[in-house]
């Protein structure tokens, strides 16, 4: 098994189980961007912050499960 997917079954899982405290209003979201995310993110690179607006995420959908 891929470390992508190991990756995306972590955010199937935190979807599923409703462990996200923000809603997406995106549609999609793309996973290799996720993970490439992700990987900066444990090498300390910092991103802008995400943007929230009465429990839903407006900007940084990919930021925020990236995080999680």
């Amino acid at each position: 098994m891929k470390r992508s997917d190991i990756i995306e079954a972590e955010i199937k899982k935190l979807i599923e189980d409703d462990q996200l405290e923000f809603l997406c209003s995106q549609r999609s979201i793309s996973l290799p961007i996720i993970y490439r995310m992700y990987h900066k993110m444990r090498l300390g690179i910092k991103f802008p912050e995400i943007k929230v607006c009465k429990n839903i995420i407006i900007d940084g959908h990919h930021r925020y499960l990236a995080s999680k």
